[in-house]
């Protein structure tokens, strides 16, 4: 989940994927981002309105059996938005299996 609590609305608030890495130090090359429920993709565009929230779904797809963890850049753009540092917070981040 991602709460807008800028003050202001974000109208080309963007997303995007990029390589992860497990605990084994195994690369997956292809990640996905979905917006409440759509299609995934490598990058997301939106507007997000002011104290909105808006739900994102990442997938990795051909995860090792043996993956326990893993580390990933999402990218966050705001073009009429200033960010005040470098870092988005990320809440309700829940992991789940889809085909075991």
């Amino acid at each position: 989940m991602q709460g807008n609590n800028t003050g202001k609305d974000l109208y080309d608030f963007q997303l995007t994927t990029d390589d992860a890495k497990d605990n084994t130090n195994e690369e997956y090359n292809y990640m996905g981002i979905s917006l409440n429920g759509s299609n995934f993709q490598t990058g997301i565009a939106t507007k997000l309105r002011q104290s909105a929230t808006q739900q994102y779904t990442v997938r990795i797809e051909n995860v090792k059996p043996n993956a326990k963890t893993f580390c990933f850049e999402l990218s966050c753009i705001a073009n009429n938005y200033p960010f005040g540092d470098h870092e988005v917070a990320f809440y309700d981040i829940a992991v789940k299996q889809l085909n075991p």
